[in-house]
């Protein structure tokens, strides 16, 4: 049975964003997380590398995208795919997190936590 703030995608389990941030920034593996934007809110998958990271946001999509684990890490993310844009939250709920956008590909979102 899945938690309330939990999806599964491709037989792999998403957690709501507020969930999952205290523990991505814990953990001292990944910096970057597969994410996606459902239902307006985002939700947190597995940790990928670096490279993986780059291929998300060059799918250029507006609900697939990627979690990273500081503003610092987001930032350069998208500084490394041709400069960013940086968006504010949007509004309060899960599916409002401060994010970049890449110059390349503006539809990507790089969402953070502080």
């Amino acid at each position: 049975m899945l938690a309330a703030g939990a999806i599964i995608i491709g037989g792999v389990a998403y957690i709501v964003a507020e969930e999952a941030a205290a523990a991505a920034k814990r953990q001292n593996t990944y910096k970057y997380f597969d994410a996606v934007l459902r239902n307006n809110k985002v939700f947190v998958g597995n940790g990928i590398s670096t490279n993986a990271a780059k291929g998300v946001m060059k799918l250029n999509s507006k609900t697939v995208g990627i979690f990273a684990i500081s503003n610092s890490y987001a930032r350069g993310l998208c500084a490394s795919l041709g400069g960013t844009n940086f968006h504010t939250a949007h509004g309060s709920s899960s599916g409002f997190w401060d994010h970049y956008h890449c110059n390349l590909y503006p539809d990507a979102h790089c969402w953070f936590t502080n």
